[in-house]
């Protein structure tokens, strides 16, 4: 069976300023398959910059997901690990550990994710323009994993437990 090439995703974030958009690469539910950039990969990318050129927008958030989950992180700090962009400006580049799961909470007053530049995952967050690093929990066995929100609560996996 053929494996699902690399798709890139846009996702439109409003906030005080403006309307930001996401970008975000995708290779499907396996998460120890790196990200691949062959034609249809290709494709996918042109679609998001041709609808980035079409809009008005004010700033752009470019991700890329490390090819395994947080709990496979197992504190790596090779040339793989997570940045964090917004508005051309790299946030946060003292942190020496993996990103995952990054989203605007709190009325786009804060950019949370989650990290293991402490030693084990947890969520954290940020201001938009990378100042008062905030950690949420703290786990110190298990990665937290699976980051979400709605905008008013931040949901996670510790195990096999969902936490709120």
């Amino acid at each position: 069976m053929a494996s699902a090439p690399t798709q890139f995703k846009l996702q439109k974030l409003f906030t005080r300023v403006g309307p930001i958009a996401l970008v975000t690469m995708d290779n499907g539910a396996d998460w120890q398959k790196p990200n691949t950039f062959g034609e249809a990969a290709l494709r996918s990318l042109e679609g998001v910059l041709d609808q980035l050129r079409s809009r008005d927008w004010r700033g752009l958030l470019l991700t890329g997901k490390p090819p395994h989950d947080p709990a496979a992180w197992k504190r790596y700090r090779g040339g793989a690990t997570g940045r964090l962009w917004l508005h051309g400006e790299r946030l946060l580049p003292e942190l020496e550990g993996h990103l995952d799961s990054v989203m605007f909470v709190g009325h786009d007053t804060r950019i949370a994710f989650l990290s293991d530049h402490e030693g084990v995952g947890n969520l954290y967050s940020c201001r938009p323009d990378g100042t008062d690093l905030r950690r949420h929990t703290d786990h110190d066995d298990f990665y937290a994993r699976n980051a979400s929100t709605d905008d008013h609560r931040r949901v996670l996996a510790v195990l096999a437990y969902l936490r709120a």
